[in-house]
């Protein structure tokens, strides 16, 4: 099976009455799980048993500020 985890983390400060600043942060596949897929089974290959391939990407972590208005 295949686990992905995203997660999203926010702070909210209020500026004025209607303004208000964020600072976000974004963590997409957060525990890096990986997913191998491709074993090799050519017996006769020098990469026999060996994993060809990842089936996820990294983890990825994205910080973001914004003002709402």
């Amino acid at each position: 099976g295949e686990s992905n985890f995203d997660l999203s983390l926010y702070k909210n400060f209020p500026l004025r009455e209607s303004w208000k600043f964020q600072v976000r942060g974004e963590f997409y596949n957060a525990f890096n799980n990986t997913s191998f897929q491709g074993v090799d089974a050519t017996i006769t290959s020098p990469s026999f048993g060996q994993y060809l391939s990842v089936g996820q990407q990294a983890r990825s972590i994205q910080l973001a500020a914004r003002l709402v208005f």
